[in-house]
Parts: C-alpha cells; sequence; structure tokens
C-alpha cells in the first residue's frame, strides 16, 4: 500500500475514486489533443514516438488515464474497478503448426493478466486458467494481438 506522503498523491481522490476503468491503447479523442499525461506521475500517453507510454487505464470519457505502475499502486486505495474483460491469445501447444487461442483474461496491470476463460479439454496451453501471466503486443498472422508470454510468479 502507498504511504499518504506519496508524491502522487495530489487529491485525485475527488475524480478518481470508485471508478471503473479500461485497458486501452492511447488514440487522439479530441481535435488539437496530441497527448495524456498519467494523473499520478504524469508521464506522457501518446500515439507518437515521443510517447513514453502507449497504453494504460482511463476512465470511460478517455479523459483520465493512468500508467500501469501507478494503477497497481493505487488501485486498492481508490477502489477502481476494471472494465470488461480483455481477449489475450496463448499458444496451443503439441498442434503441429504454431496457433493461438483467444482467451478472456482480467487486466491487474503492469502487463499482467489472469486468465478467466474456459480450456477445451483437447488443448494443451503452457498456462492454466486462473494463472496471472504477463503479456505483450505481437504480431500475428491474422494482425497485432496480445500474447501471454511469461507465467508471473
Amino acid at each position: 500500500m502507498v504511504d499518504d506522503s506519496d508524491w502522487r498523491l495530489r487529491g485525485q481522490e475527488k475524480w478518481l475514486k470508485g471508478l471503473t476503468l479500461s485497458r486501452r491503447l492511447w488514440q487522439q479523442t479530441r481535435e488539437h489533443w496530441d497527448h495524456d499525461h498519467c494523473e499520478f506521475c504524469n508521464a506522457k500517453f501518446a500515439a507518437a514516438d515521443w510517447a513514453e507510454v502507449r497504453e494504460g487505464w482511463t476512465t470511460p470519457t478517455e479523459y483520465h488515464w493512468i500508467c500501469d505502475p501507478c494503477f497497481s499502486d493505487f488501485r486498492e486505495r481508490f477502489g477502481w474497478s476494471v472494465a470488461d474483460p480483455t481477449t489475450v491469445h496463448v499458444e496451443l501447444l503439441d498442434e503441429g503448426t504454431q496457433c493461438w487461442r483467444p482467451v478472456l483474461a482480467e487486466p491487474l496491470g503492469d502487463d499482467r493478466y489472469r486468465l478467466i476463460g474456459e480450456q477445451p479439454e483437447d488443448e494443451t496451453w503452457p498456462f492454466s486458467v486462473g494463472d496471472i501471466v504477463r503479456c505483450e503486443m505481437r504480431e500475428l498472422s491474422d494482425g497485432r494481438a496480445l500474447v501471454a508470454v511469461a507465467k508471473v510468479a
């Protein structure tokens, strides 16, 4: 838990307490608005090469943004819930060729997700439902996708 004296706390409870947040890739949603800042540490969100952060946690209006480290640090204190689950892709083992299964996962912050979808009985995965996995964006045969790459201890 973060201490009350943390330099990032500046009264954000007034507008961020108890919200439901979604994990999103930052995109321009307002004319002449090329970036946003993390509500806590001020990291810059943008789609440009100079961006410090390209994806993170946001309010339904996409007006307030929170980076992964700050989300992890303040989630409990601010009582945030997470919107709809995200789809991550899990590699299917023993298929003879590289194949991926889309699986529902709960975003936890810091590129970590808890697998919550169901595993078909006839498939072998490197992870189990309930595992917390680290994910990253990768180029798959049908485009870019969030892929589970390692189990988090």
